[in-house]
């Protein structure tokens, strides 16, 4: 509803500058250059760049092979206006998406073509802090970070910025203000018409079966308010029928983008039950980066999790098993004052499992509960079981 909506931005409108703790400092670290290697470990790419790019039917090129006028630099960037459609984000992109083929993710253009509609919608996109068309910093490993020579070497410079990289891609997908932007669906006839090495199969594995991928989502699903979780397998470029205050608009913007291609999402998963789902996930070398993708997964849970004041989870879908899920993952919620729940399925289990998880402690600075649109929200016992589970508590349910 407006009415949550307008809560939700009111709460993250202060966040979105670069410096402050819950803003782009945390990113710097990826993104300065390094004196003595005299480069960043992420370069990210010009949404600007990417657009015309696809507009001449080009190919994208590895991170050594693009014109220094593809980059966005930090100085630029720290002085870029808030983004998304309340500026309520960075102007940070980051895509999720399947390689089609081992030496180069998009051999074909069809994953630049579909990335580039979506782009035109955010950088032509205008609010009220941002009065003109703007464009938008993009992570998208390919491009952005130090890719291997046709003899699948690095030199060792790269080798050592590379190393840096991956050891903070949790941060870039999990931070609270960046956007995600999924590509979920592989191209028509796929693998037909691509070129692997001999003895290389296809990886014809959908996008939520990918390991790489499934991290990336799940980062993302951690603290992101779900409009910032977007999936372009959905995207038409179409007008869509967005509500409104005062009735309903068609939209071929980036509201109608953001409408259209609202990701599904599950709840946070610990790590040791994200762990055990990506057992079950597609690698190209599974051996070498099953531990990698784990590690990364556990650093963004324990931070984000962490660290998180108030979580938004509104409108999902979520039942008692996913809320069950939930409250395993609050355990490490230290700082969490205020948890959103409003709109969802959630029955009596789902309550007494947040009770449960409250009475042995968890999240213990936790001050209100909002579980609005929900079943329980008529059942007077589990409500006031919950109230009980912590002193003080607000449960917020009609």
């Amino acid at each position: 509803t407006d009415e949550a909506d307008a809560e939700e931005r009111a709460w993250s409108a202060s966040l979105v500058r670069w410096h402050p703790h819950e803003s782009g400092s945390r990113l710097e670290p990826l993104l300065r250059v390094d004196e003595t290697l005299g480069d960043s470990p992420v370069a990210l790419v010009d949404a600007r760049f990417l657009i015309a790019l696809s507009k001449r039917n080009g190919r994208l090129d590895r991170r050594q092979g693009l014109p220094a006028e593809a980059f966005i630099d930090l100085a630029s960037l720290r002085r870029m206006p808030a983004g998304g459609r309340f500026g309520d984000s960075l102007r940070v992109l980051c895509v999720s998406y399947p390689w089609l083929q081992p030496d180069h993710p998009d051999p074909q253009g069809t994953t630049l073509a579909l990335l580039a509609a979506a782009l035109e919608k955010f950088v032509n996109y205008t609010h009220k802090t941002s009065l003109r068309p703007c464009t938008y910093a993009v992570f998208l490993d390919f491009a952005s970070l130090f890719q291997k020579d046709g003899a699948g070497e690095r030199t060792g410079r790269e080798a050592l910025l590379f190393g840096r990289a991956l050891a903070g891609l949790s941060e870039l997908y999990s931070h609270p203000r960046t956007f995600i932007l999924k590509i979920t669906s592989l191209p028509e006839g796929y693998p037909i018409g691509f070129i692997f090495p001999k003895n290389v199969t296809a990886n014809v594995a959908e996008y939520d079966d990918r390991g790489w991928c499934f991290c990336e989502a799940a980062m993302a699903n951690l603290v992101k308010s779900s409009n910032k979780v977007v999936d372009l397998g959905k995207f038409s470029g179409s007008p869509v029928v967005v509500k409104t205050s005062s009735g309903t608009e068609h939209r071929a913007d980036l509201v109608g983008l953001l409408e259209e291609c609202k990701a599904g999402r599950g709840p946070p998963l610990s790590p040791a039950a994200f762990t055990e789902l990506l057992e079950t996930k597609s690698f190209t070398s599974k051996k070498a980066d099953l531990d990698t993708v784990a590690g990364l997964y556990a650093a963004a849970f324990e931070r984000q999790m962490s660290e998180a004041v108030q979580l938004f989870y509104r409108g999902l879908g979520w039942g008692n098993a996913e809320v069950g899920v939930l409250a395993q993952a609050l355990r490490v919620a230290q700082a969490l004052e205020l948890l959103n729940l409003d709109g969802n399925a959630i029955g009596d289990a789902g309550a007494a499992a947040l009770a449960s998880a409250l009475h042995e402690g968890t999240a213990p600075a936790l001050k209100t509960i909002k579980l609005k649109g929900n079943p329980v929200a008529s059942s007077p016992l589990s409500l006031e079981a919950l109230t009980r589970a912590r002193e003080g508590l607000e449960v917020e349910a009609g």
